[in-house]
């Protein structure tokens, strides 16, 4: 990579961040006053990554080979799709004519024009801001940052394909006796995707450190729901909450996938009645067989996922605030535990209001750890819409 690439890129993402930014860039009356506050924070996060890019961009040790940039630019792009689908929920009747098409080219080629000062780049906003009504200019302005993120990872010879993709990842830790039959379970759903998709760009992938087995699904941008309901499917099936004939059309495949789920359940037992014997000796405590089989279909259970995903998010937060706030967090991490993270929940919201008032820095942590990209994907969206909702629901 040269640094003229890199200077060019870094200078096509600086201008994302002024279309991104808050300069003159209200959220419209127009939207729903339920809407208003996650289109506020999905505005000003999107800021925040596209910063925190340019930041990246700017550190000479960064560099394409380090992967660094390509993650980077993931997260970014990430961001702006959500806020992308957080104006559509919002405007759901919203017309893009031709001629907001056309404000939006020509307000582009403007900012693009070598050589402006970032002043003579704000005027150019504030021309859009006066031509077209407030919800226009936010739409615009976002489908403008999209682009010019699109170029600059161009710039340094990024594939866009590469970030663009959706990804699927579900973690958990298997202990040794089950390691084996639920990674041989989980690589099949990969056959499963073939069968049920043959046209389709989907990669499968299982990554193993330590006790912890990654299940990493890469889809084509756009595709991302439907396969985490295919996902969700097979882990029924996994579960025994339905059949393998009523999942798959194909009797073939269906008494495939039957076998497959009865080796599985017979290594599992295999593996249990070996180490039944060794206890004998060491006096080691196995787990039943269908505690293995429950664990494992809690890899596939997305609101069990989401739910440990949001316990993980203030056990990371918990990590650098004060004592008293960390209490007050762990008894609300211990509370989503046992009864779930429901935002209507009035302990969930009195719980989390507890430990804002002893240290208001959780609230700047959370929103740096998901800038970050601690938690992406679907469940990235789950957790940060999560937050935002306690945080609105908080008494103000």
């Amino acid at each position: 990579m040269k640094p003229t690439d890199k200077n060019q890129s870094l200078h096509l993402v600086d201008i994302a961040v002024l279309a991104a930014s808050t300069f003159h860039n209200a959220v419209a009356k127009t939207a729903p006053s339920i809407s208003r506050g996650a289109l506020i924070a999905g505005r000003d996060i999107t800021h925040g990554v596209l910063k925190g890019l340019s930041r990246t961009l700017s550190d000479d040790e960064v560099t394409t080979n380090n992967g660094i940039l390509q993650e980077a630019f993931g997260v970014a792009n990430d961001q702006l799709c959500l806020l992308t689908r957080l104006q559509e929920a919002a405007y759901p009747l919203y017309d893009w004519s031709v001629e907001i098409e056309q404000s939006y080219k020509n307000c582009l080629k403007s900012l693009l024009i070598d050589n402006s000062s970032i002043e003579e780049k704000e005027q150019i906003i504030c021309v859009l801001e006066g031509a077209v009504e407030r919800i226009d200019a936010f739409l615009i302005r976002t489908k403008i940052a999209s682009a010019l993120l699109k170029q600059a990872a161009g710039a340094i010879g990024i594939e866009w394909s590469d970030i663009s993709a959706g990804k699927i990842q579900r973690n958990i830790y298997f202990p040794p006796e089950s390691k084996q039959a639920a990674i041989s379970t989980l690589n099949y759903f990969s056959h499963i995707l073939e069968i049920k998709y043959p046209d389709s760009n989907i990669g499968v992938s299982i990554e193993q450190i330590n006790g912890r087995v990654s299940l990493i699904v890469t889809t084509a941008e756009g595709e991302e729901e439907r396969i985490e309901k295919e996902l969700d499917d097979y882990g029924l099936v996994v579960a025994g909450k339905i059949t393998p004939e009523e999942y798959l059309e194909n009797p073939y495949e269906a008494i495939a996938l039957k076998q497959k789920l009865e080796l599985a359940a017979l290594e599992l037992r295999q593996t249990k009645e070996l180490m039944m014997s060794e206890r004998t000796m060491h006096g080691d405590r196995i787990t039943s067989l269908e505690d293995q089989v429950n664990f494992l279909h809690k890899l596939l259970d997305q609101g069990q996922y989401e739910k440990n995903s949001v316990i993980e998010l203030l056990k990371t937060v918990s990590t650098e605030i004060s004592p008293v706030a960390r209490a007050a967090l762990q008894k609300l991490t211990e509370h989503i535990e046992t009864k779930g993270a429901n935002v209507d929940d009035p302990e969930v919201i009195q719980q989390f209001s507890s430990a804002v008032k002893e240290d208001r820095s959780i609230l700047s942590k959370i929103d740096q750890l998901l800038i970050e990209g601690a938690i992406q994907g679907a469940t990235g969206n789950y957790v940060y819409s999560w937050i935002q909702a306690i945080i609105n629901a908080l008494p103000k």
